[in-house]
């Protein structure tokens, strides 16, 4: 629910991620040992392979259905990311969020939309040469049970954590013993979310700032494939919830119980779906019992301490609940809610929130 420049909380964040984001790339492309010859599994290695194959009968049957029009639409996609010595592929990893939705247009003046997904109802169905992009080119699968992956993602803050988007289940890379006697193995025990869905944007699978830390309510019950976008939803990596929106008990006095928990936005974001689409009005509506019970502990307690060491000791107790600094919401579960919630309550500002 903060950017997850934030949650890093880093004085270079940004430089930060652009090194881990070109790091990523280099993964990728990893070079064969003592060479400069890149590996088979590299990316670019694959993309030249396609590319030799695209003009082969058994190619065109497979992938474009017999369709040599077809076939030579994806051949030259292809050849549009050997470009500038793979400048384009490489763009696609890199691409900032604000990118996504100008490259996806760009692209789309190469490949038509039929060549890469179907739509079924609300569901984007890959045809054969859009899984062959998510399964093979940009093979998912392979980096998400990979070690350049967790090690990412430790790098990211992500070893324990909340999901950024909800901020309410466990986000955890945890050690596994495995039985083979080579020794444990550290395991991703959270979901990496494709924000702009693979399904509809194969080509996005590996995109660095395309791949969010979240739990599976989130991403597999709640999101799924559905179309987010910039423009329709906060992107963790671009915009902060935080900053939009605020969590509000909505009553008279912090003595009358609470009803209802509402989620207000306090700065414009046209068309933002966000807290409707994740459902998060009726999620965070299940913890007014929670919420009530830590008002009534900070009334009960809060005009006990009117020296600076008791404030000191109210501030530890209550910043367990809801964190003191902004970039540690996402280290604490449920910490935005209770943090507003708080800020709402302690009207005489005797919490010091930063």
């Amino acid at each position: 629910m903060i950017k997850i420049q934030e949650h890093i909380d880093r004085s270079d964040c940004n430089d930060y991620l652009l090194g881990l984001a070109e790091n990523h790339w280099n993964e990728l492309n990893p070079l064969k040992a003592n060479s400069s010859e890149l590996k088979h599994s590299a990316i670019i290695s694959k993309v030249n392979k396609f590319i030799g194959l695209c003009d082969e009968d058994s190619y065109i049957k497979k992938y474009a259905l017999s369709d040599k029009d077809k076939a030579g639409r994806q051949k030259e996609l292809l050849l549009h990311w050997t470009s500038n010595d793979f400048k384009e592929l490489k763009r696609i990893i890199l691409a900032k969020p604000g990118e996504f939705d100008s490259i996806n247009k760009e692209l789309l003046e190469i490949i038509k939309r039929e060549d890469l997904y179907d739509v079924d109802s609300s569901n984007f169905k890959q045809t054969a040469f859009g899984k062959l992009l998510t399964e093979n080119i940009f093979n998912y699968g392979k980096f998400r049970n990979s070690d350049s992956s967790i090690s990412l993602f430790k790098k990211l803050g992500f070893s324990h954590a909340f999901c950024p988007y909800c901020n309410d289940s466990p986000i955890d890379i945890v050690r596994k013993e495995e039985n083979s006697g080579c020794g444990d193995k550290e395991v991703l025990y959270f979901d990496l979310d494709h924000f702009y869905p693979k399904s509809k944007y194969p080509f996005f699978a590996l995109s660095f700032y395309n791949l969010i830390p979240s739990c599976t309510i989130c991403n597999q019950r709640i999101k799924k494939s559905s179309d987010f976008t910039t423009k329709t939803h906060i992107h963790p990596y671009f915009e902060s919830f935080d900053d939009i929106y605020q969590f509000s008990i909505s009553i008279k006095s912090p003595l009358t119980p609470i009803t209802h928990i509402d989620i207000k936005q306090i700065r414009s974001k046209p068309n933002d779906s966000t807290v409707k689409s994740l459902n998060l009005v009726n999620r965070y509506n299940k913890l007014i019992v929670e919420s009530q019970e830590l008002i009534k502990l900070y009334l009960n307690y809060h005009k006990k301490y009117n020296d600076p060491h008791g404030v000191e000791l109210l501030e530890n107790f209550f910043f367990r609940h809801a964190p003191k600094k902004k970039n540690d919401i996402l280290k604490v579960k449920n910490g935005k809610l209770f943090r507003d919630i708080l800020k709402e309550v302690d009207v005489l500002k005797i919490l010091k929130f930063e």
